[in-house]
């Protein structure tokens, strides 16, 4: 009876583990440009993004003009920019 269950048990890992890996390799169809943003503009209607990270999930400050820097870099520049600007 253990066997039994512990096959089972197996099988279903093994059958989980399948789909997640044609999943993951399947590749996905090119919709349009707005894709992504039609997506974020759905998240934020549900709520979902703000639920998880809260109003301020992409704030960070990249300069004027704009240059390339870490995302963490970023966010402690925004914080330092906001500090200025308040006075």
């Amino acid at each position: 009876m253990m066997n039994l269950f512990l096959v089972t048990i197996v099988l279903l890992l093994v059958l989980l583990l399948t789909g997640v890996v044609l999943y993951v390799r399947a590749p996905r169809r090119y919709q349009s440009a707005d894709s992504v943003a039609d997506s974020y503009d759905d998240w934020t209607n549900d709520g979902i993004l703000e639920f998880y990270w809260g109003e301020h999930i992409h704030l960070g400050h990249y300069g004027s003009p704009p240059r390339k820097k870490n995302f963490l870099q970023a966010k402690s520049d925004f914080v330092h920019e906001m500090v200025r600007w308040g006075g």
